[in-house]
C-alpha cells in the first residue's frame, strides 16, 4: 500500500525556524506547537498548517489543551491534500511521529529519515488521527 510518491518528515522546530531546509512549494508544512508559545516562524514558499495543542496524552489541570477532534480533522485534510508533507513539534519526539507513523500506516507515506531510537509518538494524537479516518474513510477519494 505505500505510494512512493507520497512522502512524510519529521523535525523539530528550531531546525525548520533556521529558514535553510530544501521545501519548496511542492512540500506542505503541518506545524504543532504549543498552545503557551508564538507560533512558529516559517519563512517557506508553501502551504502551512497551523495546529496548538499540548504533548500529553490525557488531560491534567497543568496541561488542559489536548489534541481536539477538529484539529484531528484538519490534520487529516492536510496529509489527504498533499504528496510532501514536514511536519514539525518542538522536539520531533512525540507529537509530529504520531502524525507521521498514522501517514505512513493509514494513508501510504513513506515515512522519510526514520530513526527509532528518537521517538515515541504520542498515542492519543495517533488514535485521534485514527478516529477521524475511521469516520471518513468511505468518503475518501480512492487512489
Amino acid at each position: 500500500k505505500r505510494n512512493m510518491n507520497k512522502t512524510i518528515e519529521t523535525t523539530k522546530r528550531r531546525i525548520i525556524e533556521k529558514g535553510n531546509l530544501p521545501i519548496d512549494n511542492t512540500f506542505a508544512i503541518i506545524s504543532i506547537t504549543d498552545p503557551i508559545a508564538e507560533v512558529a516562524k516559517l519563512d517557506y514558499d508553501c502551504p502551512v498548517y497551523r495546529f496548538a495543542f499540548d504533548d500529553i496524552e490525557q488531560w491534567c489541570q497543568e496541561y488542559p489543551h489536548l489534541i481536539t477532534f477538529v484539529q484531528a480533522q484538519g490534520i487529516l485534510k492536510a496529509l489527504l491534500s498533499h504528496n510532501k508533507i514536514i511536519v514539525h513539534c518542538n522536539e520531533a519526539y512525540s507529537r509530529s511521529p504520531a502524525v507521521a507513523l498514522f501517514a505512513e500506516r493509514y494513508l501510504g507515506f513513506e515515512w522519510l529519515y526514520k530513526n527509532y531510537d528518537h521517538f515515541e509518538p504520542n498515542m492519543l494524537v495517533y488514535n485521534s488521527l485514527i478516529e477521524v479516518y475511521e469516520l471518513y474513510k468511505e468518503t475518501l477519494p480512492k487512489e
